[in-house]
């Protein structure tokens, strides 16, 4: 973690409130509390009036659709993005679950990164191994090696 916050700004955007995530980072240490933390990003919020990307998309392996309109949470990358001077290709958003954290920055033309778990069934990775941006990792060493990559 603290080669990841040398390396590269970092931001946690989280559906949750903030104070639970300050809590867990400042378990980590001092120099983890200055990361800044987006909370009630809404990352589950659909808004099929908003047409700024497609309404949806059929990923490999899915049996049904994931919506992408999700405003709420565009609104908060694209802010973020602003503050930074950035553009979609010079972010990474790793996330743990392809429909809530991935879909949206993926269509966006953000690299992402899924966080596997055990339990992360593989429709989601097979989705995610579609995108020539992505990467999936198992362990957190595993995700530090493919953000030095990006350094580089």
């Amino acid at each position: 973690m603290e080669e990841l916050l040398f390396l590269h700004d970092v931001v946690i955007v989280t559906n949750s409130r903030i104070a639970g995530v300050e809590r867990k980072l400042a378990m980590l240490g001092d120099k983890y509390t200055s990361i800044p933390v987006v909370g009630n990003a809404r990352k589950n919020a659909l808004d099929l009036g908003w047409y700024g990307v497609d309404e949806s998309i059929r990923p490999v392996g899915y049996e049904r659709d994931v919506y992408l309109r999700r405003k709420l949470y565009w609104n908060t990358l694209t802010r973020l993005m602003r503050k930074k001077g950035l553009k979609p290709h010079n972010v990474l958003v790793i996330g743990d679950i392809y429909e809530m954290d991935l879909a949206l920055p993926a269509q966006i033309g953000m690299r992402i990164m899924l966080a596997a778990k055990p339990s992360t069934p593989s429709f989601e990775r097979n989705a995610v191994r579609t995108y020539q941006k992505a990467d999936i990792v198992d362990h957190l060493p595993k995700a530090l090696e493919h953000v030095r990559r990006y350094a580089a």
